[in-house]
């Protein structure tokens, strides 16, 4: 076995433990900015073609109680 493989092995290991940190740290940089921007300027709901209101977005729609027995809104119209 060549004495030197073992550090050429170190070498390249070290590379791209450097070049994993590096690509780390540029990813969770990019996606806090992105999320910055996100919060300051969000995008407009959607709205569907056949409603006149847009779609609630996630933080904005209601969280059914949890528990038993649960209790459901009824879709069908009251008489």
């Amino acid at each position: 076995m060549n004495p030197h493989g073992s550090a050429r092995l170190g070498l390249s290991r070290r590379i791209m433990k450097t070049f994993d940190l590096g690509l780390t740290l540029a990813a969770r940089g990019i996606f806090d900015a992105i999320q910055l921007v996100n919060r300051h300027r969000p995008n407009p709901s959607f709205t569907p073609r056949w409603s006149d209101k847009p779609l609630l977005k996630s933080h904005e729609r209601s969280k059914p109680t949890l528990g038993w027995p649960r209790e459901t809104d009824s879709l069908c119209p009251s008489a």
